[in-house]
């Protein structure tokens, strides 16, 4: 197995509606995370802005952990609150708006079910 290592200056973020977002790993390597081509992608990314909504991945199911605070959001109209290091999963179509700030750690699957 090969293992790159990233140093943090070489990442270059993109940026969502809250803030940064920081790809450590996405497959196939030849895909980009704006053309929502790819099967499987790891990233970081900051929450500077609340409200914020997240970013639509239709066809993707999400894992999200916040690193230093609580997640508290608006999914789809209802209420929800996730302790820090508590796993957040929802389908990447979902309607969600954040009132949290901070720093996350997220995996992205495409579905090859529903999702």
């Amino acid at each position: 197995m090969k293992i790159d290592l990233i140093k943090n200056e070489s990442i270059q973020p993109d940026q969502w509606s809250g803030g940064k977002t920081f790809q450590l790993f996405i497959y196939p390597e030849n895909k980009f995370y704006a053309d929502r081509a790819f099967d499987f992608r790891i990233s970081a990314a900051s929450i500077h802005k609340s409200p914020s909504v997240f970013t639509k991945f239709d066809g993707y199911r999400r894992y999200l952990v916040m690193l230093d605070n609580d997640l508290k959001i608006v999914r789809n109209a209802k209420e929800e609150h996730y302790k820090k290091w508590e796993i957040f999963e929802f389908d990447s179509s979902d309607h969600i708006e954040s009132f949290s700030t901070g720093y996350d750690f997220k995996k992205y699957s495409r579905c090859t079910r529903n999702c």
